[in-house]
């Protein structure tokens, strides 16, 4: 990643600034880091409002802060996230490029510049030729990973990288190993409140879908109830009639429950009583990504990455990224909405089960999903996704 032997001054940059919550951060730093990596940049790491330290050891060859380099940026006119130009080049609707400069340059590809919902010259060309400034700024909730496989100038060189996939799972592993006092948290946790080879994992996150589909739900804890009564279905009717075992006993399996919602767990308690297991209790969790709650947060995501099936909300980071840690197929729940968010002519089931010969799926890309089709996607016919990268959207 870095050049060696080349003064920082010299050193062609990707400076990443992380945004929105941990599984957002996480999986699109994922798709910095490959970003970086093809375009021969050396990548920096800004996470706002908690210091990474804290939370994770730093990965080799990375930079985690760009703190130290804001100096000697300012000092040459680059500013920061602060001073930036209003213009912008987005491969899709959340994943933007920022150019840094002066209040009259400007980044422009093909003539195209401002605000574009996608570019195909950078989805379907060659990145680096369009990036020609030394320093590119990069802000993304997104894991855009699909999007440069589909990119014909970088595909054979990724699957040649990943010939079996597991993007996800082993750039996680390599950017994100937690600092002692987490790894010993979960060590202790699941010592103590799994049963091997009988643990499900729920994960309830409603904020992805409240926000999706505004006016659906009166409010996010409103959404949280519809998600926990689904999967209080799923755990009763779908786990113990599925054709391939998914536990050992689903009547009596340990239910490893993560959610910010304290509603939805004491719910959970009161039905299934102590098969229920919460990491800090049944108490409402905080989202403001201080020290403390990003460690939490960080335990329950390694903790469902633990447990022997995983039954994940709808369009949730959060769940993407325990699956891609913990390899697991996650089971999809169906939350039952209106058109225009859902075609009413077909029948969904309460979740779907991953069958045994399905490649481990890749998280998904929300802009290439049914609810938000008013984002244009590029087609790249020369560079087909492999099929760990293909999901249809109900499958998110």
């Amino acid at each position: 990643m870095q050049q060696s032997g080349m003064a920082n001054s010299e050193r062609k940059t990707l400076i990443y600034r992380a945004r929105a919550g941990l599984g957002n951060r996480m999986l699109s730093s994922v798709s910095a880091l490959l970003l970086a990596m093809l375009t021969d940049r050396a990548l920096l790491v800004e996470w706002p409002d908690v210091n990474v330290h804290d939370v994770f050891c730093e990965p080799p060859g990375i930079d985690w802060d760009y703190i130290l380099w804001r100096e000697e940026m300012e000092a040459k006119g680059l500013g920061g996230y602060n001073t930036w130009l209003p213009h912008r080049l987005c491969l899709v609707d959340d994943i933007c490029l920022y150019p840094p400069g002066d209040s009259t340059g400007s980044l422009t590809i093909n003539g195209a510049a401002g605000e574009t919902p996608v570019l195909a010259d950078l989805v379907c060309g060659d990145i680096e030729q369009a990036l020609t400034h030394q320093h590119v700024f990069l802000t993304s909730t997104q894991y855009f990973v699909p999007l440069l496989f589909a990119n014909p100038v970088y595909a054979a060189k990724l699957n040649d990288w990943f010939p079996n996939g597991r993007i996800a799972h082993a750039l996680l592993h390599y950017l994100f190993q937690p600092v002692d006092p987490v790894t010993a948290a979960v060590d202790a946790f699941v010592a103590d409140a799994f049963v091997p080879g009988n643990t499900v994992g729920l994960q309830i996150r409603s904020a992805p879908i409240f926000y999706f589909m505004p006016g659906l739900y009166s409010s996010k804890d409103d959404a949280a109830a519809s998600i926990t009564a689904t999967m209080a279905t799923c755990v009763d009717e779908v786990l113990p009639t599925a054709s391939e075992p998914i536990v050992a006993d689903p009547a009596t399996a340990k239910l490893m429950v993560a959610s910010m919602h304290a509603d939805a767990k004491r719910s959970l308690v009161d039905k299934y009583g102590d098969r229920v297991v919460l990491y800090g209790g049944a108490t409402a969790k905080g989202d403001d990504l201080s020290v403390g709650d990003t460690r939490e947060a960080l335990v329950d995501i390694l903790l469902l990455a633990r447990t022997d099936a995983l039954v994940a909300s709808p369009l949730s980071t959060f769940a993407y990224t325990a699956a891609a840690i913990g390899r697991i197929k996650p089971i999809n729940i169906h939350v039952d909405v209106p058109s225009p968010w859902s075609d009413d002519s077909i029948l969904e089931p309460i979740c779907r089960l991953p069958p045994a010969n399905e490649p481990f799926p890749e998280p998904c890309l929300h802009a290439n999903t049914s609810f938000d089709m008013a984002i244009p996607m590029p087609t790249c016919p020369q560079a087909p996704l492999p099929a760990f990268l293909l999901r249809a959207p109900g499958l998110c």
